[in-house]
């Protein structure tokens, strides 16, 4: 009997925080602040095995015949878990209190996490069985046995979260001076998982028996199962949050905001399980009078179930003030808010039996064949994409009719 076994457990976890508070009273400020995190899990296996026997008997008379008997089991088991998340808060303050000075802000923020897992399982397995037997009389036939078992078993969890806060203020009260505020705050998030569980197995007998007379005849046998479960599970969730406020108290001057909020998510599985199999038999026998037939019996099963569930969420809050309170002066206001989920799931199962032959020369030969194939795929997938936008833009100078932008 040959046997092998695999098992392989994986776990990464990874955290990423960052925290920024920016104070400018000097009325000009560039601030950036990033967070970001991955966690992996990479794993391979491979099982190859080959079992031959070859038997050569000559007899004159009242022999039995040889026997051959082979037992093959491969087993892999393959666990992952991947962990991340990055949180990235910003928190800047930024004024100019000069007459003739500009308040300028520059922000940036992001959030990056991913988590994945990939995991590919090759099974390889050949069982092979040669007999020749020469009798005068009076002999039994040969027999020849063959069982081959692979078993893959592939479990992922993938889970990966990203948050990104940013709080930003812009002031200008000097006369004669501006307030000009750009911010920018993105949160990402991934989580993916990959599987490719490949097993491919072949049987093969040939005997070959010469008797005067009143021999048995041959016999062989050929049980062949595969069996291969994949479970995936993704989960992602990104969340963007941005709250601005900019404003302008000086005359002659004008406020003016560029945002930008993004929230990115998304969860993947992708699963690939290939099994082939080959079953071959092969009998020549010569009986001059009163022998018995050879017998034949092959019996091959190949199952594989695969489960995946995806879940994806973003949301992305969008906050924005902007206000020009200075008599001769103008306030403009530009902010883009947008949330993006997708969850996918990708399964493909092929199941090919390159054949079952039976050949058989012997009279009144017996042969049967059993064949199973079963295949289930169960798939979930779940994603809601949310974009909350709250815009303030006035202007409360002597002139009216300034420009108030919003899009989402």
């Amino acid at each position: 009997m040959l046997e092998q076994d695999a098992t392989t457990k994986q776990d990464a976890d990874s955290y990423a925080t960052a925290d920024q508070t920016a104070t400018n009273a000097a009325g000009s400020q560039a601030a950036t602040n990033s967070a970001t995190s991955y966690a992996s899990n990479d794993a391979d296996t491979t099982q190859g095995a080959s079992q031959s026997q070859s038997s050569s008997d000559s007899c004159e008379v009242g022999c039995g015949g040889s026997g051959q008997a082979q037992e093959l089991f491969q087993g892999a088991f393959t666990g992952q878990s991947a962990d991340s998340s990055a949180k990235a808060k910003q928190d800047a303050t930024n004024a100019n209190m000069a007459p003739g000075g500009s308040a300028v802000q520059q922000l940036s923020n992001s959030a990056d996490s991913s988590a994945s897992n990939a995991a590919d399982t090759t099974q390889g397995a050949d069982q092979s069985q040669s007999s020749s037997d020469s009798c005068g009389a009076g002999c039994g036939g040969s027999g020849q046995a063959q069982s081959l078992e692979q078993d893959a078993v592939t479990l992922q969890g993938a889970t990966s979260t990203a948050d990104a806060y940013q709080t930003a203020t812009n002031t200008n009260a000097g006369p004669g001076g501006s307030a000009t505020q750009s911010a920018s705050n993105t949160a990402t998030s991934d989580a993916s998982n990959s599987a490719d569980t490949t097993q491919g197995a072949s049987q093969s007998q040939s005997s070959s028996d010469s008797c005067a007379a009143g021999c048995g005849g041959s016999g062989q046998v050929q049980d062949l199962s595969q069996g291969a479960f994949t479970g995936q599970w993704a989960d992602s969730q990104a969340t963007a949050k941005q709250d601005a406020t900019n404003a302008n108290l000086g005359p002659g001057g004008s406020a003016t905001q560029s945002l930008n909020n993004t929230a990115d998510s998304a969860a993947s599985n992708d699963a690939d399980t290939n099994q082939g199999a080959d079953q071959s038999q092969s009998s020549s026998s010569y009986c001059g009078a009163g022998c018995g037939g050879s017998g034949q019996a092959q019996a091959l099963a190949q199952c594989a179930a695969t489960l995946q569930a995806a879940e994806s969420t973003a949301d992305a809050k969008q906050s924005a003030l902007n206000t020009n309170a200075g008599p001769g002066g103008s306030a403009t206001q530009t902010a883009y808010n947008t949330a993006t989920s997708g969850a996918s799931n990708d399964a493909t199962t092929d199941q090919d039996v390159d054949g079952q032959s039976q050949d058989s020369s012997s009279p009144a030969s017996g042969q049967a064949q059993d064949l199973l194939q079963s295949a289930f795929t169960l798939q979930y997938a779940s994603s809601c994409a949310n974009a909350y936008q709250n815009l303030v833009n006035a202007n409360a100078g002597v002139d009216l009719g300034d420009p108030v932008y919003g899009v989402v």
